[in-house]
């Protein structure tokens, strides 16, 4: 395969040869660097230079981007899994077969031909859409005072599952993961903060406004006027608005403004506060705390609820339907952007979307095992059992931080494969309607009912609702106190049942490991070993032996380079930790010098990597995670272990003096 030197660069991303080591400037000095010009710069990389470059350059050599921004072990595990759904959905779609009413089959056979048939020809559907469009602009132009609106607000979220400018959601209480609480907030057409710093933005919210105002039938002149009415209503709302909570810059404690249902009513005011529980459908005895992440926003909104801005609601009520509705309105209103793909690949990709509880049910009955899910959760326990003996010898933590951190260890939970098959509802068979339209309100409608009727459930709900069987990942939940480990992840390279022990060791428990040190980073330490919410649960002394360990690790990272572009210590703390913390678990695990040698080398594989280099620059600026070169290099050269297997030594570019080498524990 013929590469020019510079499609080398982009293959590698050169590993510590483009990193600067943040140890002591005699680790680099005096090491002569390969010319990364010359045609056998490959054959130079070494464990002493370049451990990622020295496992992956070869294989990297043989990969192509195919058009893609990036390849590499989850990409194209990612890949193989998508086929296999597709492979999936095809089948069934070209079967003939009379599936059950409401089974996952039936599902997915009529809602993939629904969808193929709309992308084909949508005019086929077009005239009952204008029909069901149509009713719903007169309806709410009929309206004539706000307590219309509000009937008419009730019936969209009921009718249609659209939430037009106020929202209601359950969700857990992360005082207490056992109680449902309801959550207000405020929804609209428009990015706040977006139109409040940027002219240009709020110009555009304009002309897109005046557009839909047109398909209306409604002159420019007043489409213009009405548009602006709309974004100086925005505009005032902003000032009213906490922008920093909107753009997840605050503490969660800070932002979490929890009432109770006598609180709520005061400060809403008892006559809003029961329209918005009617309009979701429940009756205040259903209600013990309500969360409100913004309470000026709300009670701003409010305040505007009047005659004077009725019509201004009534537009915002128009654009968030059509907004929330645009792939499938019929073409007098549509304005979404065609996309340039085939109607099969569409199918699917709404099948994927809307029946993804259903399509990865199949795909774990296909691809996981009981084989696979015994041997996994025997590897989380050997893990846990080793985190027990980390934290135990941590030298940083007091007595009482090494107790409350191993109650979480007991009480963590490990969720594999997947999740319990759901019980078929003949009556779901109803929710593909007679247009595609009709079906995604259908969806919308049903996904609010479950909502309303979560806040009356109790018990433990399934983590693999919120993360399905066919995800291509492994996450800790700090709320909740639990790792999830999906079907999808668990298949070769990550999980190879015939491979040895190291090859599973640096990739799959490595992944374990580095999720499970999550429990205990600077956001899962805020939470107690029931998943309850408890910031202030630690020490003081261990929270600030964290914090000098946590900016050891910061500097430490600030010292690498990719791409001439420093990594950024601080964004990508947490994960660089994590890395480091389940490799210290593995090699603890590997126990010999030559299962330790195989487990560095899987681990540098598992990162493997392809990645356009203007790509790789844009991550650095917002990726929490290092690039792959330094998620390996700047990891194995924490430990000991690397430098006594591969004889690495003062004056190797992969030399990092020891007082600056990191540890988690």
């Amino acid at each position: 395969m013929n590469k020019s030197i510079n499609q080398i660069l982009s293959l590698v991303i050169a590993g510590s040869l483009l990193l600067s080591a943040c140890g002591t400037e005699e680790g680099t000095a005096g090491a002569k660097k390969p010319d990364i010009t010359d045609e056998g710069y490959i054959d130079t990389l070494t464990p002493k230079n370049d451990f990622y470059g020295y496992v992956n350059a070869h294989s990297l050599m043989e990969m192509d981007l195919d058009g893609k921004s990036a390849r590499g072990t989850l990409y194209d595990l990612g890949d193989e899994v998508s086929e296999q759904l597709n492979d999936i959905i095809d089948e069934i779609a070209a079967s003939d077969e009379a599936y059950a009413p409401g089974s996952n089959e039936q599902l997915i056979h009529d809602l993939y031909h629904q969808a193929y048939d709309f992308f084909e020809d949508g005019s086929v559907m077009e005239k009952k859409d204008l029909v069901l469009v149509d009713g719903i602009i007169e309806k709410i132009e009929a309206v004539s005072d706000t307590d219309e609106l509000f009937t008419v607000w009730s019936e969209m979220v009921s009718d249609y599952g659209i939430y037009p400018v106020i929202g209601c959601l359950v969700n857990d209480n992360i005082y207490d993961i056992d109680e449902k609480i309801l959550t207000i907030a405020c929804i609209f057409p428009v990015d706040l903060e977006s139109i409040k710093q940027s002219e240009i933005k709020a110009i555009s919210y304009r002309d897109s406004y005046v557009d839909r105002f047109k398909r209306f039938g409604i002159n420019g002149d007043e489409a213009k006027q009405r548009s602006m009415d709309m974004l100086y209503t925005f505009f005032e709302i902003a000032g009213h608005t906490d922008l920093a909570y909107a753009k997840g810059d605050k503490e969660l404690e800070d932002c979490y403004n929890l009432f109770s249902d006598e609180e709520a009513k005061e400060m809403m005011g008892a006559d809003w506060y029961y329209r918005l529980l009617e309009s979701m459908g429940m009756k205040e005895k259903d209600i013990s705390k309500v969360l409100v992440p913004d309470p000026e926003q709300v009670q701003c909104v409010l305040s505007l609820m009047d005659e004077e801005h009725l019509r201004v609601w009534k537009d915002c009520t128009l654009m968030s339907i059509m907004e929330q509705s645009d792939a499938f309105l019929p073409a007098k209103y549509n304005l979404s952007t065609p996309v340039e793909v085939t109607s099969q690949r569409l199918a699917r990709y709404y099948v994927k979307t809307y029946l993804e509880k259903q399509l990865s049910e199949i795909y774990a009955e296909r691809f996981f095992d009981d084989n696979k899910e015994e041997y996994i959760r025997e590897l989380c326990s050997e893990i846990r059992d080793e985190y027990y003996i980390l934290i135990n010898n941590a030298e940083w933590l007091t007595e009482e931080g090494r107790a409350i951190l191993g109650r979480k260890l007991d009480t963590m939970k490990f969720y594999i494969g997947c999740g319990e098959p759901h019980t078929v509802d003949p009556k779901d068979a109803e929710l593909i309607g007679d247009t595609m339209l009709k079906t995604y309100y259908n969806f919308q409608k049903k996904a609010v009912a479950e909502l309303v009727g979560s806040i009356e459930e109790h018990g433990e709900s399934d983590p693999f609702d919120d993360m399905s069987a066919s995800t291509v990942n492994a996450c800790y939940v700090a709320a909740g106190n639990y790792v999830i480990i999906t079907a999808a992840i668990l298949n070769e390279p990550v999980l190879d049942m015939n491979a040895d022990r190291a090859h599973n060791l640096g990739y799959i428990g490595a992944i374990i490991g580095h999720e499970i040190s999550h429990a205990f980073d600077s956001y899962g330490i805020k939470y107690n070993e029931l998943g309850n919410y408890d910031p202030d649960q630690m020490p003081e002394e261990d929270i600030r032996a964290f914090k000098e360990l946590q900016e050891k690790a910061i500097e430490y990272y600030n010292g690498f380079t990719v791409l001439s572009a420093h990594v950024k210590g601080k964004l990508t703390l947490g994960e660089n930790l994590a890395d480091i913390s389940g490799v210290q678990c593995m090699l603890a695990l590997a126990g010999s010098r030559e299962e330790q040698k195989k487990f560095f080398e899987s681990y540098a594989e598992y990162w493997k990597k392809l990645t356009l280099d203007t790509y790789a620059k844009d991550l650095l600026k917002v990726d929490e995670h290092a690039p792959s070169s330094v998620r390996v290099n700047a990891v194995v050269a924490c430990f000991d272990e690397y430098y006594d297997i591969y004889d690495v030594t003062e004056g190797d570019p992969m030399y990092i003096a020891p007082e600056n080498r990191i540890r988690r524990w």
